[in-house]
């Protein structure tokens, strides 16, 4: 039997959650590894970032990431969190933590 499945896998979504003051790296940092995971198998991640607010949301360093909106997310395989200064007004949010 081979080990070869015989049909495409279906990438497995990847969301990375961001707000205000998030630390640029803890989103690049796993952004990085999934897209070199994904040379190894190629679309085996279908990596996204949301926040709140659609739009452009600044780290804190001021570098801004695009990101679509947090309400309404479905089909998430992977939720990853950005860590950094923000950390404390973020889990103090309610809608953040919904």
């Amino acid at each position: 039997m081979s080990k070869k499945p015989r049909f495409q896998p279906k990438p497995r979504t990847v969301l990375i959650a961001l707000f205000p003051g998030f630390q640029i790296l803890d989103a690049a940092g796993p952004i990085a590894a999934f897209e070199i995971a994904s040379r190894f198998v190629p679309n085996a991640y279908a990596i996204r970032t949301a926040a709140l607010k659609a739009g452009v949301t600044p780290s804190s360093s001021g570098i801004g990431m695009p990101t679509e909106s947090l309400s309404g997310q479905r089909n998430v395989d992977t939720l990853v969190i950005s860590g950094g200064n923000g950390t404390g007004d973020a889990m103090r949010d309610g809608k953040l933590a919904a």
